[in-house]
């Protein structure tokens, strides 16, 4: 994830936020945020995808997540908080380009994990035997 903090840091300051360093900042908590709970949601599971969490259900992750996310809004979306932080309003490219940028940590992560089953699933049938 952190490493998705750093790409949309990178990303800011070359798309013109160089001089906006309060929008830049903003850009990278929110990446980092939503990359963080994307991996948390992906981690849960070695042996399957993380939107293929079928009858497994945790609450805690649930609700821990609802209120990241309602906390993170009320952050991003109050202006004496924002300025407590030192957050700037972002722009719709830029949002998107958050969005993006930690759905890119989550894809990652799951193209390590499904690299990872077939040794996995190897090792498991030699022991067996």
């Amino acid at each position: 994830a952190q490493g998705g903090g750093l790409l949309a840091l990178l990303a800011a300051l070359h798309g013109g936020l160089r001089e906006h360093a309060d929008a830049a900042r903003t850009a990278t908590f929110l990446t980092l945020v939503l990359a963080n709970l994307g991996l948390i949601l992906v981690n849960r599971s070695w042996g399957r995808a993380g939107w293929r969490r079928g009858r497994s259900r945790n609450r805690a992750f649930r609700w821990g997540g609802m209120a990241v996310l309602a906390l993170l809004a009320l952050v991003l979306g109050t202006a004496p908080l924002s300025a407590l932080f030192g957050f700037a309003p972002l722009d719709g490219a830029t949002l998107l380009l958050c969005l993006l940028t930690a759905g890119a940590a989550v894809l990652w992560f799951e193209l390590v994990k499904a690299a990872d089953l077939v040794p996995r699933a190897r090792l498991m049938q030699r022991r067996e035997k």
